[in-house]
């Protein structure tokens, strides 16, 4: 017997609180919309004692990561779990179309790249299990640090389990058939089925001019919205020694040009934006310039060597201020539209 709920290799895989919930919704009609007026705004926050410097997506409810067209439960820890068999527990929920986020070590699973060399607790998603063949399938990192679908056999997913410190579940139910008009239209994401051409301009124009305008979400003065995030970045790279060693900042900007790209394709396939701009050309050029400064860091890592910290900022201020130019630009061609069209369905 075996079953698997439905799940996709989603467009943003650098924080796994976007890539888990993408990898489930996406594979709905009804969530697309809601995602393409999304994932416009950036954040930067520098919090030593937590998560050191990190740059993300302003999520729905702020600087935090919720999504109201998902139920997920709070995580549980394997000591409070009082689960006998985790293989039962597993398919009894994915059994029930839940989703399984599990937290385990993967230096037991033959598939990681910490395999038979380190403890390293990672999560990983659990969308579907093969009884006879005694495995379960999920998403996650590989041990060539690709993002892909794995399976991880009964025997190496237990001693995960039961061997690594501090492992734990959580539990994800999509729930589109209750996705609705939300009284509160302060929300980062938008809750309609519809695109919404007003608030995708307003997360545009909050990205140029560094700021929100969702007062409902006060954040503390340490973060930094839209373009500001590659300023925060430039000094941090100048007086803050092991951010240079760190590749995710790089990987989100770039992944945010991904998003941008994808975002003026819709816009123009739905006559929001004629076709004959360069604004696509010059944002993947952009997410190129971003993938080499990636790479090179990455190669610099490899031989423990430094980055030239003054180099690499001249070439992000270069993006900072090509981007400005395309989004001055972008504001300009839709802000003829914006009286004038309604949302278009996907």
């Amino acid at each position: 017997m075996k079953k698997e709920l439905p799940i996709m290799i989603p467009p943003v895989i650098g924080l796994l609180h976007h890539a888990h919930p993408l990898a489930i919704l996406l594979n709905y009609d009804e969530y697309k919309p809601v995602y393409l007026c999304n994932y416009i705004q950036l954040y930067s926050h520098y919090n030593l004692v937590n998560d050191g410097f990190k740059i993300d997506f302003y999520s729905y409810d702020g600087i935090g990561s919720f999504y109201p067209f998902m139920q997920q439960s709070f995580t549980m820890q394997r000591t409070a779990l009082n689960v006998t068999n985790i293989i039962d527990f597993i398919v009894s929920h994915i059994d029930s179309n839940i989703y399984v986020e599990a937290y385990t070590d993967e230096n037991y699973l033959s598939n990681k790249l910490s395999y038979n060399l380190q403890p390293f607790v990672h999560q990983n998603l659990i969308y579907g299990y093969d009884l006879e063949a005694k495995e379960l399938y999920a998403i996650g990192f590989d041990q060539n640090r690709m993002f892909a679908k794995l399976t991880f056999p009964f025997d190496e997913f237990i001693d995960s389990y039961l061997l690594g410190d501090h492992a734990c579940v959580s539990l994800i139910r999509s729930n589109f058939d209750k996705i609705g008009k939300m009284t509160n239209t302060d929300f980062i994401y938008s809750a309609y089925k519809e695109f919404n051409l007003k608030q995708f301009i307003q997360y545009a124009q909050d990205y140029l001019e560094c700021k929100t305008s969702f007062a409902s979400h006060q954040s503390a003065a340490q973060v930094r919205y839209g373009l500001d995030v590659y300023d925060d970045y430039m000094e941090k790279l100048q007086h803050e020694v092991h951010i240079r060693r760190e590749v995710k900042p790089l990987h989100m900007l770039w992944e945010h040009k991904k998003c941008m790209i994808e975002r003026i394709q819709y816009l123009e396939s739905c006559g929001y934006l004629p076709g004959d701009t360069n604004l696509v050309a010059e944002f993947e050029k952009m997410k190129t310039d971003l993938l080499i400064l990636r790479n090179t860091l990455v190669k610099r890592l490899v031989k423990d060597a430094e980055i030239d910290v003054p180099d690499f900022c001249f070439k992000l201020g270069e993006i900072r201020s090509k981007e400005k130019e395309l989004f001055e630009e972008l504001l300009t061609l839709l802000s003829n539209k914006e009286n004038v069209l309604e949302p278009l369905s996907y």
